[in-house]
């Protein structure tokens, strides 16, 4: 990150993420959230954790205004929604592309033998200020277009953000 450190402008491609991490969302939140603000309520079976930001990377931070365009398409899920969802939701981030899976509970796989596993929901997020998630119905974009047309308008709308 700290080789973004003048950047003007940033596109995160989720497109075609796979896997599920909360903490992998949580530090790429971090860099463009101020830390400590709540990112999340993460629900579990037994309980609720309020998830933060982490203390930013101090060679670089885009917490301050800072066009980050955000790619999501409908095979993003979990994960990459997460991002985009948050982001968006405390606009942080212009999200371009379409409806995702609308896959809010993360995951947790089993081997069950046989080459066979078994994935079972385990948590899922609320957001603070929506308290609500993208599982009935995905993200929904800011702006709709196809999956292989996304990078050329996010870089289109990023130049003439910097003109």
């Amino acid at each position: 990150m700290a080789k973004l450190e003048f950047a003007k402008a940033l596109i995160i491609d989720l497109r075609r993420t796979e896997g599920d991490s909360l903490s992998y969302a949580q530090k790429l939140m971090s860099y463009f959230m101020p830390a400590e603000v709540s990112l999340s309520k993460v629900a579990t079976q037994s309980d609720e954790q309020n998830m933060s930001a982490l203390s930013n990377d101090r060679n670089f931070s885009a917490s301050s205004p800072f066009p980050l365009y955000i790619l999501l398409s409908g095979f993003s899920n979990s994960t990459a929604e997460f991002v985009g969802y948050t982001l968006q939701q405390f606009d942080k981030a212009v999200v371009l592309g379409d409806n995702t899976i609308s896959s809010a509970r993360f995951v947790k796989s089993f081997e069950i033998g046989h080459g066979l596993q078994l994935a079972l929901p385990v948590a899922q997020t609320i957001h603070p200020s929506t308290v609500d998630n993208w599982q009935n119905g995905g993200v929904s974009p800011d702006i709709g277009c196809k999956q292989d047309e996304c990078l050329v308008l996010a870089e289109q709308h990023a130049t003439n953000f910097l003109k």
